[in-house]
C-alpha cells in the first residue's frame, strides 16, 4: 500500500473570543474586505470569499464576542499569503482560542488501502494504542462510522474522543 501525503497540516476551522469592549471590529472588518472576502448573505455579521467556500463569522453577545473561520475561509487567506497580517489584527486585543481544527489529506492507491487504513486505525483504539496529547484515547472513546463509496468499498469515519474533549481526532474518507 502506498500512502503519500498531499498536503502538510493545515488549519481547518479556527474560533477565537473576546471581550466584547475590546473585539477589534473596525480592524477585522476592513481586513477581511481588502483581502476579497464579501458579506455573506447566509449569516448576519458573516463574510465569504469571493468564490463562496467558506465563512468567517462575527457573533457578538452580551458577555463576549466570537470570531470564527472556516477550513474556507482560512484557505483564501492563505492564498493571499495573509497570514501575518491576519495575525497582527487577531493579536490586538487579549482573547481566547476557543477551537482549532487541523487536518491533513492523504492520497492512497486504491479504496481497498483506505478501507485497510481505517480498520487498522479501529483496531488501535480500541486496544487504547491511540494517543492525543499525553494520554491514550479509552476505548469506550473510539467510535465509527461505516458507510459504502460508490465503488462499493466499505469505508467511513473513525473518532477518538468527541469535541467535548480537550483533544479529538476524526479520520475519514472524504470519497465515502
Amino acid at each position: 500500500m502506498q500512502i503519500r501525503s498531499a498536503h502538510s497540516v493545515f488549519p481547518d476551522f479556527l474560533s477565537l473570543t473576546y471581550h466584547p469592549e475590546q473585539f477589534p471590529d473596525a480592524q477585522i472588518r476592513s481586513l477581511l474586505l481588502e483581502l476579497g472576502f464579501v458579506v455573506s448573505k447566509k449569516a448576519p455579521d458573516g463574510f465569504a470569499p469571493p468564490d463562496g467556500h467558506g465563512l468567517v463569522r462575527i457573533d457578538a453577545k452580551p458577555r463576549f464576542t466570537g470570531l470564527s473561520f472556516s477550513g474556507g475561509a482560512i484557505s483564501h487567506v492563505l492564498r493571499f499569503a495573509a497570514v501575518g497580517n491576519l495575525l497582527q489584527v487577531l493579536t490586538l486585543a487579549a482573547h481566547r482560542v476557543t477551537r482549532l481544527d487541523l487536518a491533513k489529506d492523504y492520497d492512497f492507491d486504491t479504496a481497498r488501502d483506505v478501507a485497510r487504513r481505517l480498520a487498522t486505525l479501529w483496531r488501535l483504539g480500541r486496544s487504547e494504542k491511540i494517543g492525543l496529547g499525553r494520554k491514550r484515547v479509552p476505548a469506550q472513546k473510539v467510535t465509527r462510522i461505516e458507510s459504502v463509496r460508490r465503488d462499493s468499498c466499505v469505508t467511513g469515519t473513525v473518532y477518538f474522543g468527541s469535541r467535548k474533549d480537550r483533544y479529538f481526532a476524526k479520520v475519514y474518507d472524504k470519497r465515502a
